[in-house]
């Protein structure tokens, strides 16, 4: 707690009632620079007016069990009809394993195969790109698929399943 992002824990707080997290009892208390650096990140976010209340989006925020900003993408997505591939570039960012497979022994095909996915508009197109190539193959063929293309297939099914859970507690 004491290096982290606390935009979340403060997201939580403020959902708890719990008014003024820089006078919280934490067990190992987080320098109060950092505290109001959260505070300040949720009041841009909209999660807290100006007084430092939760606001109805900071409600919603607080829902989703991503971190506060990917979670202001995420309901801003479905004004911007572009809901189910923030939903799968959220997932992908937080399935907390590597993606793209390069063993020391087949380096230059793995870059190959990588590069088949890459986009000129940054790695979150990029993983886009992978998670709708995976989706779009048939259940029973995903694992050869992902041995062809040097990708890790225990983190896009675990991207999928975090997918499938932000799409349910989204659309709530």
């Amino acid at each position: 707690i004491q290096k982290a992002n606390l935009s979340s824990v403060v997201l939580q707080l403020k959902s708890m009632n719990i008014q003024d997290p820089l006078s919280f009892d934490f067990m190992d208390p987080p320098p109060k620079a950092s505290l109001i650096r959260a505070l300040e990140l949720l009041y841009a976010l909209q999660a807290l007016d100006s007084s430092g209340k939760l606001t109805n989006l900071g409600r919603n925020l607080a829902r989703l069990p991503v971190d506060p900003m990917y979670a202001r993408c995420i309901i801003m997505s479905a004004e911007l009809k572009c809901a189910q591939d923030i939903l799968a570039i959220v997932a992908m960012i937080n399935c907390d394993s590597t993606i793209f497979l390069t063993p020391s022994h087949t380096k230059e095909e793995a870059r190959q195969a990588h590069s088949r996915f890459f986009s000129p508009y940054g790695d979150h197109q990029t993983m886009l790109s992978v998670y709708k190539s995976w989706n779009g193959t048939p259940h029973k063929q995903r694992k050869a698929w992902c041995r062809e293309n040097y990708l890790n297939p225990r983190a896009l099914s675990k991207a999928h399943d975090i997918f499938k859970q932000l799409l349910q507690q989204s659309s709530r």
